[in-house]
């Protein structure tokens, strides 16, 4: 007799002009196939800017919500963009706001790559900030705490210096 285990995979994609999907797959539905008791169907999508929206990265914290870090196009240039669902995919309105937060770094564009929870639930978000109009990009570590996100109206400090500075 064969043994199966429930398995849910999740998928961030890029899709259309200004939306994220967010798919999960699992054991229930047929292999391969989307989980429909997730989203609509097995899918979400999420608008966030104002053009190109792109998640990057995902990771579940220890309560199983879905967090999704990329970016978000504001109309000038990208920001990092974090968004947190519940696991059923419902955006999870004690986040940000709406469930959706959007960080300027500096004024130009800044692309989240990267994300993880750390040991307290707090989530980190990384990836790169252009330089101030310079052709120079930047490393980019920010954290976010897990109960209402952090919108942050200052540029955040820099770790270290710039290479050639």
């Amino acid at each position: 007799m064969m043994k199966t285990r429930a398995v849910r995979v999740l998928l961030v994609a890029a899709v259309g002009v200004a939306a994220w999907c967010v798919g999960v797959g699992a054991a229930v539905a047929a292999p391969g196939g989307f989980d429909a008791t997730f989203g609509t169907d097995g899918m979400v999508l999420t608008d966030i800017g104002t053009a190109n929206d792109s998640g990057r990265a995902v990771v579940v914290d220890s309560a199983g919500r879905i967090i999704v870090a990329g970016e978000s196009y504001n109309g000038s240039d990208d920001d990092f963009a974090v968004v947190r669902y519940t696991s059923t995919g419902v955006l999870d309105t004690s986040f940000g706001t709406g469930g959706i937060v959007t960080t300027d770094i500096n004024a130009d564009s800044d692309r989240a790559h990267g994300v993880a929870i750390d040991s307290q639930d707090r989530i980190v978000a990384v990836g790169e900030s252009d330089w101030f109009g310079t052709a120079d990009e930047v490393f980019v570590v920010v954290r976010y705490t897990s109960a209402v996100g952090h919108v942050r109206t200052a540029r955040p400090s820099l770790f270290g210096s710039r290479p050639g500075a």
